[in-house]
């Protein structure tokens, strides 16, 4: 009798937090494989959220289900982006598109089998460690394309949104995996002076789309509220501010950067201060080049529509992928 009395209050204390759900979720993303994501992308339209779930093999308890619908609802964004957003920062973001420079080699789209041609999964660890086989990962990855056939077109954004829910399979904050696997299987170096570009203008595009996403009502502003988050970590209204407070104010815009993306940032707006013997950013100027640089941002970039495209042909169980596998590689 005590414990039927408490078994109500033991799941209440049972019931995950919000980022525990999301964390959760991404473990079980990171089991289902490279097409995770795109299977949830094509759930989208279930009718309710345990469907969606259930639809890409992800599951939850009702009770959890319901507070994740609750959290949806009050941040007005859609589950897949949210889950997205926590793995593909501006060093992930960087190492895809030298992926995609290297495959593509200047045109502006290439055929998915050329991209699954230069996949070489036999190296990929779960590939290595004998987890999964090289034709179970050349599926994953022919499905995280669907519904696209071997000699349809990817552009670059495509690509780009693709990875971008391929990235959830590899741990947020730590890119050493994702890295080794693009270098491994794509056979692409990262480690060079045109990578650090790259990211820098990487990292930029998602401060500049953060600032995007928080005054969509007020065109215009977002310059104004850029100077302004420097202007709230100079007290003195001096007009530098050092690396600290540099990373301080881009912080205030939640845009998800590590610290060597931010220290990177820095170092290439940064000055040096031979009176105090530091370095410094005139933020000022920092926000006029800023502007200038990112003019071109727009807020849809990157978003998953472009990689995940949904198709009445749509099949959970691995048939489009199975079927396209031999061509692919014929």
């Amino acid at each position: 009798q005590v414990l039927s009395l408490l078994s109500p209050i033991m799941a209440v204390m049972a019931l995950r937090s919000v980022p525990e759900i999301f964390t959760e979720l991404q473990h079980q993303m990171q089991a289902r494989g490279l097409h995770a994501a795109s299977l949830l992308a094509q759930a989208q339209g279930a009718p309710s959220l345990e469907m969606q779930l259930s639809d890409a093999g992800l599951f939850l308890s009702a009770p959890e289900v319901q507070r994740l619908q609750n959290y949806l609802v009050e941040v007005d964004a859609p589950l897949l982006t949210l889950i997205l957003d926590r793995n593909f920062g501006p060093t992930r973001q960087a190492m895809v598109q030298q992926v995609w420079d290297a495959i593509a080699g200047g045109q502006p789209t290439v055929t998915l089998r050329t991209i699954i041609n230069q996949f070489n999964s036999a190296v990929h660890d779960k590939v290595r460690f004998g987890a999964k086989t090289a034709d179970q990962l050349d599926r994953e990855m022919i499905m995280a394309f669907h519904p696209r056939g071997p000699e349809d077109t990817v552009s670059a954004e495509e690509f780009m949104g693709v990875f971008r829910g391929i990235s959830v399979g590899y741990t947020p904050d730590v890119d050493g995996d994702f890295e080794m696997m693009l270098t491994n299987c794509f056979s692409v170096a990262m480690a060079n002076a045109a990578f650090e570009d790259m990211l820098v203008v990487k990292t930029e595009e998602a401060i500049r789309l953060k600032l995007l996403e928080k005054n969509t009502r007020s065109y215009g502003s977002e310059k104004g509220v850029l100077l302004k988050s420097f202007k709230s970590v100079d007290p003195f209204a001096c007009g530098f501010v050092d690396e600290a407070g540099f990373a301080k104010a881009l912080s205030l815009h939640g845009a998800f950067l590590t610290a060597s993306e931010l220290r990177l940032l820095y170092q290439r707006y940064a000055s040096e201060d031979e009176a105090a013997g530091t370095t410094c950013v005139n933020y000022i100027e920092f926000v006029d080049q800023f502007w200038e640089r990112t003019s071109g941002v727009e807020y849809f970039a990157t978003s998953y529509e472009a990689g995940f495209k949904k198709s009445a042909m749509m099949d959970t169980k691995g048939a489009y992928g199975t079927n396209l596998v031999a061509s692919l590689r014929g």
